[in-house]
Parts: C-alpha cells; sequence; structure tokens
C-alpha cells in the first residue's frame, strides 16, 4: 500500500513537472491585446517626478492648449535648464498615456506635438545654449485635414514647425496640407509681381549671366534639388509604416534656418487603430498560422519590420481577408466570423 503511494506521488510529480516545463513563457504568450494592457500598466508605473512632469506639461495642453502658457514654459523652464528639458525626453513611454482613454486621444496627441518640439530643442541647445522663443502657434486642424500643428519662432531667427498628422489618413493628410500651404503662398504674391519676373527679370538675367556664374546657379541648384530627394526619400520610408499599420506620424521642419545643414525629423507613433488592427491580423494567424505574424517584432516594438512583413502579407492575401485586417478603418469587427472567413479565402486560393 504504501508502495502504491509513492508511485502515485512521483507520477503526479512527473506529471506537475511535464506541465511546467510545456507551457509557454508570459512572454510567448502575449497577445496584442495583452501587449495593449502591458503598456496601460506602464503608464501606471511613473515615478512621483515623472507623473509631476506630465502634470506640468498636461496643465497649458488641455481643455484647451495655452499657447502662452507653454511659451512662458518653454522659455523659464526647459531653455534656460537641459536637465528639465532630459526630465521631459523622459516622458516619452508615456506620451500616448493620455490617449488611452477614449476621451482624451486629442491631448495624447497635443503632448506627442509637444514631445516633437522638445526633440528639436534638444538638438539646438547642444549649439546654442542661449534660446528664447518669441513666437508660438499651436493648432488642431479637423475640417481639411487631421493633424496637431505647433510653430516656434526663436529671437535668433531660427523657426521650426511641428506638423503630427492622425490616422487614418495621415500620409494623404501630409500631401493635402503641403499643397494647400503652396497655393496659400502663391496666393500672396501679387500678379503683377508674378508677371514682372517671368517677363522681366528672367529674360535679362539670361542675357546678362555670365557662364561661369550660371554654372555655379546649376551646381547649387543640382545640390539643393539632391537635398530634397533625400528628404522625401526619408519622408517615404517613414509614410509606408504609418499607412500600413494605420499610425501618427510627426514631421518636424525648420523652416528658416540659422545653421548651414536644415533640421528634419520625422517619427512614427502606433495608437488605437494600430493595436485594433494588430488584434485582427493575429486572429487571422490563429486561425491559419500560413498567415505570418511578427509576434517577436511587435513585442520588440520595432515597428518598421512589423510594417514590412505587413506589406509583404497583404500583397498576397486574398481581398477579403486583407481588407478585414489592413482595410477597415471601423472598430465594430465583432460581428466578422473570422475562422469562416480564413477558410473560404483559403478554398479560393485552392
Amino acid at each position: 500500500m504504501k508502495r502504491n503511494v509513492n508511485l502515485i506521488a512521483v507520477a503526479l510529480f512527473l506529471l506537475i513537472m511535464i506541465i511546467v516545463i510545456d507551457k509557454p513563457s508570459i512572454h510567448a504568450e502575449m497577445s496584442s491585446t495583452e501587449l495593449q494592457k502591458e503598456d496601460k500598466q506602464t503608464c501606471e508605473q511613473m515615478s512621483s517626478t515623472q507623473k509631476d512632469n506630465l502634470e506640468n506639461i498636461m496643465h497649458f495642453l488641455k481643455p484647451e492648449v495655452d499657447a502662452e502658457g507653454m511659451k512662458k514654459h518653454l522659455n523659464q523652464e526647459i531653455l534656460t535648464s537641459h536637465e528639465q528639458l532630459e526630465a521631459e525626453l523622459d516622458l516619452k513611454t508615456y506620451i500616448k498615456c493620455p490617449g488611452i482613454e477614449k476621451d482624451d486621444d486629442s491631448l495624447s496627441e497635443s503632448m506627442a506635438a509637444y514631445y516633437e518640439l522638445l526633440v528639436y530643442i534638444d538638438q539646438i541647445m547642444n549649439k546654442d545654449s542661449s534660446l528664447e522663443i518669441e513666437d508660438l502657434t499651436f493648432k488642431g486642424f479637423h475640417n481639411v485635414t487631421l493633424m496637431r500643428y505647433i510653430e516656434a519662432t526663436f529671437k535668433d531667427g531660427k523657426t521650426v514647425e511641428v506638423q503630427y498628422f492622425l490616422s487614418p489618413d495621415a500620409p494623404t493628410d501630409r500631401y493635402f496640407y503641403e499643397d494647400r500651404e503652396q497655393i496659400k503662398q502663391l496666393e500672396k504674391i501679387p500678379d503683377w509681381v508674378q508677371i514682372l519676373y517671368s517677363q522681366v527679370v528672367i529674360p535679362i538675367s539670361k542675357i546678362i549671366d555670365n557662364p561661369l556664374q550660371k554654372n555655379a546657379n546649376l551646381y547649387v541648384g543640382q545640390m539643393e534639388l539632391k537635398k530634397e530627394k533625400a528628404m522625401q526619400d526619408k519622408m517615404e520610408e517613414i509614410e509606408q509604416p504609418v499607412d500600413i499599420l494605420q499610425a501618427d506620424f510627426a514631421v518636424t521642419v525648420e523652416t528658416h534656418k540659422v545653421f548651414r545643414e536644415p533640421y528634419r525629423n520625422h517619427q512614427l507613433y502606433v495608437n488605437g487603430w494600430t493595436y485594433d488592427l494588430l488584434k485582427r491580423w493575429e486572429e487571422v494567424h490563429e486561425v491559419n498560422d500560413t498567415y505570418i505574424f511578427p509576434q517577436e517584432s511587435i513585442e520588440q516594438r520595432d515597428w518598421e519590420r512589423v510594417a514590412e512583413v505587413a506589406a509583404e502579407l497583404n500583397s498576397d492575401l486574398d481581398h477579403d481577408v486583407s481588407e478585414y485586417i489592413f482595410g477597415s478603418r471601423q472598430k465594430e469587427q465583432e460581428d466578422v466570423d473570422v475562422e469562416k472567413l480564413v477558410k473560404e479565402a483559403q478554398q479560393n486560393k485552392d
């Protein structure tokens, strides 16, 4: 009897060990939904100093943006202290925390635009320690484009713009906004000036320009075109992941520069749309694992790699599956039978 009890105990012990050993780690099991929960928990784990700094920023961003308050804060607390600037840059992980709640999206977007301005300030403070903002504009566009916009003019002549474009059509909105701005600039030039330039200035310059000057002008023009092409290439690099992941992105441009090389930066921000897309993608993968799902890249927040995999997958997807994962802009997807959708797609493929 005693021997039987011992055998049963050993068997139970071995069974438990097998279960424990075979059980996947929490990290390996983490779904896109759990990933979002982890981000929420991270937001709840801020230090008291980080919370104070976040509250300090939010008080001039809600309920409406206080541009004068922001300018005062930047001039008196940020531009005079690199330590305080670093403390606010340390909030990068928590920028989108306010946006987790449905009714606070505009606050998180405003904070992201403000953060990109801090990144720019960090760059120029390394070259000039005596900076002061003379004028600051903060706008939100909702009718023709969805974006947040900051323009800061410094007393030394530098002017910088931060354009934060919102999903679901951020890249499209950027082109629309830039075209509209170009039209506005042309409308400011009187007709007689445009006629004078095209009919008088250009013909005269063709006559009096010497060959050396022409070659010099041509060289400068080519250099500028190369710089513009390089900037456009960088923009296209970020627009692909932004577009396919339905993410937000920020563009920071130094419009009136003092230093020789202009400052330009692009940054991607994932949002609720992105998490919903990942959830749908993962559902399809669970039904049929031949639909690759870049779990590791997602957990590492390597969004460029995630976008590459998404683009590769999307190019070979059945239309209905593609529309379900990447084409839907609506969050009401609960009535979709994913298993049926995937099986029908497989049958069509076969």
